[in-house]
């Protein structure tokens, strides 16, 4: 069957070319109408809870999108006529940002005072340059002592100050995110010219959403060509071979085609985590190519024609190399237990090019080893006589290299608890990047991204004016303020507080929630009517007036301190506020939430595929005992990975919960390989268990060498990358392979020989090592 359809292959070589040419240039225009998405709601898939309660908040209330500008005077106080006079011009030029609904700072702070039995609404601060120092102390003081500004756009020191532009984006179909931040770039860059001793930062998850974007483009722009390098020229050191080396690159790019071409045909979104696909399938596609060009070396240095070589090549790989590319897939596709849509696009994705791969090594690459002049020279270079030593030493001394394996195995083991599962939406980017310094400013000195959003309904008759539900948000108000974690609220009670003091002479005695609902609902309307366009309660208050919005802005905390968070914040409403109706969301919630439900679902999936394809190999490989030992090697490797891990970082989340199915497939092109030259060497060749040890990793060692040493380069490129889920997916990936390598060339061979030699000592090794030669000179 084989030998008929590389017979096949190789009398139509030409046709077998023109038609994988022909199909990437359909996928081609398919890659074309790949649409680039970076909103953070494509994290979460739509039916999420959390997602639902977001939008519900989104769509009761104003949108939270914004821009943020953080302003840090080089004198440290904002309190000063040239200070707040630049605050006030970039007030006014933020309501010019494409989309701006609202803009909020200190000196358009709607700041109440009653005149008589007027209620007198104004701007905080008005023709700055003209204040004098009592006036400036004045507003000095009610701004820090304002609970709305204290530590969200003023900090009590006085050193720093926001002016925060909410924006209301009508759909997210256009590069809306992109447009409205270049447009505040441009603004930060025309005020740092006109104020050179006042620091700008920008921030806002409008800005982070621009940035993934930035991010991604770059990493295709600058990334993807470093790597398409750096794999050119590995490959090239490790096969000695410049046009097996072209033959080589046009399989990965025929794969990388093929496949981001049905993603575009799908309609499947390129996110920050999806952005990894073409790294990905362009590393992993190398291994098959160099499992035939290897034997193909091998055959032809044993003085086969260039026919008989590629025919005994697919013959030979065609089985290991399906079953590996089955595997790997699986691995692949069992990332769509996910959570989280884009590491399920990320999954489907590389696995249809692992497959797409498998196909155009079978196919375009014998075609192309036919019609190419390929040096035979490079079969000298592949038989590195170190490897043959260190399996002999292996050989050797087995018992020394397994209990020291096993030891390191052992502690990495023990390491793995230190691992934590945490998520933060401000570590996704890294800290050279502006926007990312501007969020660790921010979190330093006012608030950043990280809150929790309650939406508090009464359908009782008054709404949020009834004085009961009022004091039960306030009772909540006043009790979140006194949590460590919290570092600011928002709410409704604070202006209703505010305005009955106002109301009764600005007497601080009254400053409390209004005694009755006609007052609550007086005071309100007053109010309402003197804010200007723009400044309205919609924040806080949905049109019905039946609902309001508490938004608690937090200290930086893990994933697990905000579930915990969460479970105490709510639990409080449980047992205090019963009569109150409530659901919560925020971003950094719904993250905390998708993080821990990708973990355990990742695991999960990672378990399933682990059990399946070893059950695939036990049967592949027509051994139970063969099954057996391929699901210990598979395991290990990630074993070892989060131990290290845990040792040098010690956090998981998105990305390394869903690397490890990834990981998977890399690792059982390693064990498929190894096992089943193992098993051939056995049963076919009838040799002894120390012979078939060498002969599989004579005829396969340096292959996996050359593949795993690409692999890392690939994913070391990866880790490069701006956007730290992709980074960590990165750097995750390389210590796995380490790891793999490790499990593979120490672990393995000295179990073998432990096990096919269970009461004989290990015979001394020909140091001549004819027998490996006589082993290499036989068929693959």
């Amino acid at each position: 069957m084989l030998d008929r359809w590389s017979l096949l292959i190789i009398r139509f070589r030409w046709a077998v070319i023109a038609v994988a040419l022909l199909m990437s240039l359909g996928a081609g225009w398919g890659a074309s109408q790949l649409q680039l998405k970076s909103d953070y709601r494509e994290l979460f898939s739509p039916g999420d809870p959390k997602i639902e309660a977001f939008n519900r908040l989104q769509d009761t209330f104003s949108q939270s999108d914004n821009v943020m500008f953080v302003i840090a005077p080089s004198s440290g106080n904002v309190f000063e006529p040239k200070v707040l006079a630049m605050v006030e011009a970039l007030t006014a030029a933020a309501w010019q940002l494409p989309y701006s609904q609202r803009v909020d700072s200190i000196t358009n702070f709607q700041h109440t005072y009653a005149d008589g039995d007027e209620l007198i609404v104004s701007d905080l601060v008005e023709d700055a340059l003209g204040l004098d120092e009592k006036a400036l102390q004045e507003i000095r003081h009610i701004a820090i002592n304002e609970k709305q500004l204290k530590g969200r756009l003023i900090t009590e020191a006085s050193n720093v100050t926001g002016v925060v532009a909410t924006m209301h984006f009508p759909d997210l179909s256009n590069n809306v995110y992109g447009e409205t931040v270049r447009a505040a770039e441009k603004l930060v860059e025309q005020f740092r010219l006109e104020y050179p001793n006042i620091d700008i930062y920008l921030s806002g998850m409008v800005v982070g959403n621009s940035t993934t974007t930035d991010v991604i483009l770059k990493d295709a722009g600058f990334l993807m060509p470093i790597m398409a390098l750096l794999i050119t020229f590995m490959l090239y050191v490790l096969l000695r071979s410049f046009l097996a080396t072209v033959a080589t690159m046009i399989i990965l790019s025929l794969s990388l085609t093929l496949a981001m071409g049905v993603m575009g045909f799908l309609g499947l979104p390129v996110t920050g985590p999806a952005a990894a696909a073409p790294v990905i399938i362009i590393t992993i596609a190398v291994a098959d190519s160099v499992h035939i060009l290897i034997s193909y070396f091998y055959l032809t240095g044993e003085g086969r024609t260039k026919k008989q070589a590629v025919m005994g090549s697919l013959q030979s790989n065609f089985f290991p190399i399906l079953l590996t590319s089955v595997t790997t897939a699986i691995g692949f596709l069992s990332m769509n237990f996910s959570a989280s849509p884009p590491f399920q696009v990320l999954g489907s994705v590389s696995a249809i090019g692992v497959m797409f791969a498998f196909l155009l090594s079978i196919t375009v690459l014998p075609a192309l080893i036919m019609i190419m002049p390929i040096s035979t020279r490079a079969i000298n270079a592949v038989q590195a006589s170190w490897l043959q030593r260190w399996i002999e030493k292996i050989i050797l001394q087995p018992k020394m290299y397994l209990v020291a394996s096993g030891l390191l195995i052992a502690a990495l083991l023990i390491a793995i608890p230190k691992n934590e599962v945490n998520d933060q939406i401000t570590k996704f980017y890294d800290v050279d990047l502006p926007f990312r310094q501007a969020v660790d400013f921010s979190n330093k000195h006012l608030v950043g991204v990280s809150t929790l959003e309650y939406g508090l309904i009464n359908t009782a008759e008054g709404g949020v004016n009834n004085p009961e539900f009022l004091h039960s948000v306030d009772r909540f108000t006043q009790w979140l303020l006194q949590q460590p974690e919290v570092k600011q609220v928002s709410s409704i009670s604070d202006t209703m507080r505010r305005l009955n003091m106002n109301l009764h002479g600005g007497d601080e005695e009254w400053y409390r929630i209004p005694a009755s609902q006609e007052l609550a609902a007086q005071y309100l309307f007053l109010y309402e009517m003197s804010l200007p366009q723009g400044l309205d309660l919609t924040n806080q208050i949905d049109f019905s007036k039946t609902e309001t919005r508490v938004i608690i802005s937090l200290e930086e905390l893990s994933t697990r301190d905000i579930l915990q968070l969460e479970a105490r914040f709510n639990g409080w409403l449980d047992s205090h506020l019963s009569n109150v109706e409530y659901y919560d969301s925020s971003l950094a919630l719904m993250l905390a939430h998708v993080s821990v439900d990708n973990s355990v679902g990742g695991f999960l999936s990672t378990g399933i595929a682990i059990i399946l394809i070893s059950a695939i190999m036990g049967v592949a490989l027509g051994s139970l005992q063969m099954g057996g030992l391929s699901l210990l090697l598979n395991i290990l490797p990630a074993v070892m990975a989060f131990g290290t891990w845990g040792l040098l970082v010690g956090q998981v989340g998105l990305s390394i919960a869903t690397a490890v199915g990834m990981t998977l497939g890399i690792v059982v092109d390693n064990t498929v390989h190894l096992l089943s030259k193992y098993i051939k060497a056995k049963e076919q060749e009838k040799l002894t268990n120390n012979e078939a040890i060498r002969y599989a990793f004579s005829h396969v060692g340096m292959a996996l060498i050359v593949s795993n040493v690409v692999l890392l380069t690939g994913f070391f490129v990866l880790a490069q990358s701006d956007f730290m889920l992709n980074q960590h997916m990165g750097y995750f990936t390389g210590v796995t392979i380490i790891s793999a390598l490790a499990v593979d060339f120490i672990f393995l061979p000295a179990l073998l020989v432990i096990l096919g030699n269970p009461k004989k000592r290990s015979p001394i090794p020909n140091q001549n090592y004819e027998g490996v030669s006589r082993l290499v000179s036989k068929s693959p």
